[in-house]
């Protein structure tokens, strides 16, 4: 089961709180116990689709990390 949302340039202003200097991306780990067990199937994005996702929302903040 991949993610199917994609992140679009309003995401990062909407989700970085005003006057943030940092914003993260963390890669999606299905281990442990979940809420969903659903979720133990998903797929996570490869790490060049973070990246690709960081650099797309770099206009909008100061400083994005990618967490793989």
């Amino acid at each position: 089961m991949p993610f199917t949302k994609r992140p679009r340039p309003w995401a990062a202003r909407t989700a970085a709180r005003p006057g943030a200097r940092r914003y993260v991306l963390q890669q999606y780990r299905p281990t442990g116990t979940l809420l969903d067990g659903n979720f133990q199937k998903a797929i996570p994005y490869p790490e060049a689709t973070l990246n690709k996702i960081a650099r797309e929302l770099q206009p909008f903040l100061t400083e994005i990390d990618v967490r793989v």
